[in-house]
C-alpha cells in the first residue's frame, strides 16, 4: 500500500543517515544531505513521507523546464533549505529532446527567479545531457545561479552581448547576442523533435512561409558576420551561433517542402515530385551539415551531432534520421489542364468554385492568387480586373512554374465603405475561373481620433507587452520579460513578494490588483471569445491554480484558471506546444473603441499574447500577427 510504501522509505532514509553518521564521526546536521524529488519521488512526498529537517529538498521541473513544486510558507522555514533540479534536454515523454539547444535563457531566468524569490536557493543542479551545443544557457544558468541578483531580466541581452563579445570580439557583438537569442526563441516554439509537416499551418496567415522565412534571414545575417569575423574565430562561431542556426533552419525547410509536397499532391500539381525532391534535398542538407561539423578541427566533434531529430513516432528517437514520406506525382500527358487557388483555401479551380478574396482596411494588406500546371501541356495566363483600385502584381506569364500573383488595394481610389470586384483568369488555351474580391472598411466617423487595436478580418491580436498602462497596485507590476515566450516578450506580475516573506499572494478582489489595459477597437457588436496565452508554468503552488482576471470595459472579472482540469495528456499539450491558453467569452454591446484589463490573481502567471476572436480567427499554430494599431488620427 501507499502507506507502507511510504514507511519503508522513511525507514530506508533513517538507516542510510545512520550509515552516515558512523562513517564521518560527526553530527549529521553538519553533512550536507539532499532529496531529489524527481518524477515519482514527489509523489511520495505528496503522500506523507518526509525527510528530517536538515536535508535538503531538491524539487524538480517538469523535465521541460517549468519547475513543479516551490517552498510553501511551511517549507520555507526548513534548515536544510530547498534547491532546484532543471532540465535542459531530456529523454521521455511525451518527446525526447537532445538534438540542440532550445532554451531561451529569458525562460531560464523566469523559472530560476520563481526559484530564488520562493527561497529555493541553497543548490540549483541543471541536466545538459550533453555539455554541447548547450554552452550558451549552461553559463547562464551558472551565472544566474552564483549571483541572481546581478543578472535581472533587464541584463537577459545584455548577457548575450558580453558573451558574444568575450568570445568573438566586440564589432558584432550585439548582432551575434540577437542570433543566438532568435535561434533558441524559434526552437523554443516547437522543438525540432516535435516539428513535423503541420506544425504551421500552409493555408492562413502565411505562417509557415512566415517562420521560413525568418529563419532564412537569421541564417543569411549569420552566414554574412561569420565571413566577416577574423578567422580564428570561425570555428567558434560555426559551433555556437552558425551550426545551430543553420540546422534548425534546414529542419524547418524540410518539414516546410514535405507539406507543400502533400498540399500540391491534394491540389494534383506537376510541381508536385519537385516539391518532394526539394524535401529530399534538405533531407540531404541535414546530413551533410552534421558531416562539416563533424570534420571541424580535424574531427575534434566527431559523433557530437550523431543525435537522430527527424522521425520520430513515440518518445523516443527513431535509430537514425528517418526520411519523410513524399508523393511523386506524374503529371498528366493530354492536354492543358490548370489550376487556380486562392489564398486560404486548400481546394483548387475547377474543384472548388466560385473563388473568392475579401480584405479589410485594417487587416492583412495583400492576399494571393496561385496559377499552376497540372499537366506537361505549356501553358501562359492572363489576368483582367474591372476595378481600378485593385492592385495585381503581374498581369501575364508562363506557366514554366507555378506563378503566384499578390493582390492588393488601392484604398485612395475606393469609394464607400465596400465594394466588389472581380479578377478574370484565363490563358491562350484555356477559360479559367472568375475570382469575386470583396473589400469594406469601417465607418471613417467610428474611428476618427480613436487609438487602439482595430478589429480586420474577423479578430484582434495584441502581443502581451503592448499595454498601454500597467500600474502599480498594492506593490504588485506587470513588467516585461524581454525575448521571453513564442513571438515576441511576456509580461508578469513582480515582485513576486511585495511583502517580505508573502510569496504566495492572491488577490480576490480583481480591481485592487495590479492590471493591463489594452484599448481595442471593434468594427460590430456581438460575442466574442478571447484566448489568453500563457506561459506553460505548472502548479508549483500546491492546492492553487494559476489564475487571471479579464473584463471588457467595465464588465464584471471573469476569474480564469489556465490550470482547470489538468490532466497528463493536457500537460503534453502546453509543453509541446509550449504555451497554456485561457479562454473566456465576453459581450460587445456597441462598436466603437473599448478596454480590455487583463488583471493579476495569482503570482507566476507569464502573458504572452491575447487572441480576440470576433468571428474569423483562423487555426494557426502562432496566431496571427498583430493587429493594426491606430494612432489616433483622422481616418478617411
Amino acid at each position: 500500500s501507499e502507506q507502507d510504501d511510504v514507511a519503508l522509505l522513511q525507514r530506508i532514509v533513517k538507516d542510510q543517515r545512520q550509515i552516515i553518521a558512523e562513517t564521518y564521526a560527526k553530527p549529521l546536521t553538519d553533512i550536507v544531505q539532499v532529496w531529489t524529488l524527481y518524477k515519482e519521488v514527489q509523489g511520495y512526498y505528496e503522500r506523507g513521507m518526509r525527510v528530517a529537517d536538515d536535508i535538503t529538498l531538491l524539487w524538480s521541473d517538469d523535465n521541460w523546464g517549468q519547475i513543479r513544486h516551490l517552498p510553501t510558507p511551511e517549507e520555507r522555514s526548513r534548515a536544510g533549505g530547498a534547491g532546484v533540479y532543471y532540465h535542459f534536454d531530456y529523454v521521455g515523454g511525451p518527446r525526447s529532446y537532445r538534438w540542440l539547444n532550445t532554451n531561451p535563457i529569458a525562460k531560464v531566468w523566469e523559472q530560476m527567479n520563481l526559484a530564488y524569490e520562493y527561497d529555493a536557493r541553497k543548490i540549483w543542479v541543471v541536466n545538459v545531457g550533453d555539455l554541447k551545443p548547450m554552452e550558451f544557457p549552461i553559463e547562464y544558468f551558472l551565472r544566474l545561479a552564483w549571483n541572481p541578483q546581478a543578472w535581472p531580466k533587464e541584463r537577459i541581452a545584455e548577457f548575450g552581448e558580453l558573451w558574444a563579445a568575450r568570445e568573438f570580439g566586440g564589432r558584432y557583438s550585439s548582432e551575434i547576442a540577437a542570433l543566438v537569442a532568435a535561434y533558441s526563441q524559434h526552437n523554443n516554439q516547437r522543438k525540432p523533435e516535435l516539428l513535423d509537416a503541420a506544425t504551421y499551418s500552409q493555408l492562413n496567415y502565411r505562417e509557415a512561409e512566415r517562420v521560413v522565412k525568418e529563419m532564412r534571414a537569421l541564417l543569411t545575417q549569420a552566414e554574412q558576420i561569420n565571413n566577416a569575423l577574423a578567422p580564428q574565430y570561425r570555428d567558434a562561431f560555426f559551433q555556437l551561433v552558425l551550426h545551430p542556426i543553420k540546422a534548425s533552419a534546414i529542419v524547418m525547410e524540410l518539414y516546410n517542402a514535405v507539406a507543400l509536397n502533400q498540399l500540391y499532391a491534394s491540389q494534383g500539381r506537376a510541381s508536385t515530385t519537385a516539391m518532394a525532391s526539394n524535401a529530399n534535398a534538405w533531407f540531404a542538407a541535414d546530413a551533410a551539415l552534421k558531416n562539416e561539423y563533424h570534420q571541424l578541427n580535424n574531427g575534434k566533434w566527431d559523433h557530437f551531432m550523431d543525435q537522430p531529430h527527424i522521425g520520430y513516432t513515440t518518445w523516443d528517437n527513431p535509430p537514425q534520421d528517418l526520411r519523410p514520406q513524399v508523393t511523386q506525382l506524374a503529371a498528366s500527358s493530354a492536354g492543358v489542364d490548370v489550376g487556380v487557388v486562392t489564398e486560404g483555401s486548400a481546394a483548387p479551380w475547377p474543384t472548388a468554385a466560385p473563388l473568392s478574396l475579401h480584405f479589410d482596411q485594417y487587416g492583412q494588406h495583400s492576399r494571393y492568387l496561385e496559377i499552376f500546371r497540372r499537366s506537361e501541356a505549356a501553358a501562359d495566363y492572363s489576368l483582367t480586373t474591372d476595378a481600378p483600385w485593385l492592385r495585381l502584381s503581374q498581369l501575364k506569364g508562363d506557366l514554366a512554374n507555378d506563378a503566384r500573383v499578390e493582390i492588393s488595394v488601392d484604398w485612395n481610389k475606393l469609394q464607400g465603405a465596400s465594394q466588389s470586384a472581380t479578377i478574370k483568369v484565363q490563358g491562350s488555351h484555356w477559360q479559367g475561373p472568375d475570382i469575386s474580391v470583396s473589400v469594406s472598411r469601417p465607418d471613417p466617423a467610428l474611428l476618427a481620433g480613436k487609438q487602439g487595436f482595430v478589429e480586420a478580418d474577423g479578430y484582434i491580436a495584441i502581443e502581451a507587452a503592448a499595454a498601454i498602462a500597467a500600474p502599480e497596485r498594492n506593490g504588485y507590476q506587470w513588467q516585461e520579460i524581454p525575448l521571453h515566450g513564442r513571438t515576441h516578450s511576456a509580461m508578469t506580475p513582480l515582485p513576486l513578494a511585495a511583502v517580505a516573506g508573502a510569496y504566495d499572494k492572491s488577490f480576490t478582489n480583481a480591481l485592487e490588483a495590479p492590471e493591463l489595459s489594452y484599448p481595442v477597437i471593434f468594427t460590430k457588436a456581438g460575442a466574442i471569445e478571447i484566448t489568453a496565452l500563457f506561459s506553460p508554468s505548472s502548479p508549483f503552488v500546491p492546492g492553487r491554480g494559476l489564475r487571471y482576471a479579464i473584463a471588457l470595459d467595465n464588465e464584471p472579472p471573469q476569474i480564469v484558471d489556465i490550470l482547470a482540469g489538468e490532466t497528463e495528456k493536457s500537460w503534453e499539450t502546453a509543453v509541446k506546444d509550449a504555451i497554456r491558453p485561457g479562454v473566456s467569452h465576453h459581450s460587445v454591446a456597441q462598436a466603437g473603441l473599448h478596454m480590455l484589463h487583463v488583471s493579476m490573481v495569482d503570482t507566476g502567471v507569464t502573458l504572452q499574447k491575447i487572441l480576440i476572436n470576433t468571428g474569423k480567427l483562423l487555426p494557426s499554430y502562432l496566431g496571427p500577427e498583430p493587429s493594426t494599431w491606430l494612432a489616433g488620427k483622422k481616418t478617411k
